[in-house]
């Protein structure tokens, strides 16, 4: 679900709105029950959404969207390259 909901969701234009959804949509799936097994993907694919939106964030300039968006990514995936990455650039900007 949450592919589809981010996919959409970047398309709007709307950034703030966007980050805001994603998060509820995130918290939502957190409440749900353990993934079963073949619910694997599905995670990956959120925590692709989750670090290119962070990417997208900091090509913006908007650091504090950009850590968010990393650090759900993390939440999700501790062992994240990209997201990790990321965060270091972030706390040494600031």
């Amino acid at each position: 679900m949450l592919p589809n909901l981010g996919v959409a969701l970047s398309e709007t234009g709307r950034p703030e709105e966007t980050e805001a959804l994603l998060a509820e949509a995130v918290e939502l799936s957190r409440a749900a029950e353990p993934p079963a097994s073949g619910s694997l993907p599905t995670r990956k694919a959120d925590v692709e959404i989750l670090t290119s939106a962070a990417l997208d964030r900091f090509l913006q300039n908007d650091h504090k969207g950009a850590r968010r968006a990393a650090s759900m990514a993390l939440e999700l995936d501790p062992q994240n390259r990209k997201a990790r990455e990321l965060l270091k650039i972030l706390v040494t900007l600031g």
